[in-house]
C-alpha cells in the first residue's frame, strides 16, 4: 500500500511528522479494514481479463 486516497504514503508521513512511512502505515493500517476486499476484487478482475 503506497498510496492513501490518492496521496503518496511518504507525503502523508512527512505531513504528519512521522519518522518514517513504515510507521505511518503501521499506525493507520487498522483504519483501512476494507482494503483487502478492494485488492481482492481488483485482482479477480485482472485474472478474468487475462483469461
Amino acid at each position: 500500500m503506497k498510496e492513501t486516497y490518492g496521496e503518496n504514503i511518504k507525503t502523508v508521513s512527512v505531513l504528519m511528522g512521522h519518522a518514517s512511512s513504515a510507521y505511518t502505515l503501521d499506525l493507520y493500517a487498522a483504519y483501512a479494514p476494507n482494503t483487502g476486499i478492494g485488492i481482492g476484487k481488483r485482482y479477480m478482475s485482472f485474472l478474468r481479463a487475462a483469461a
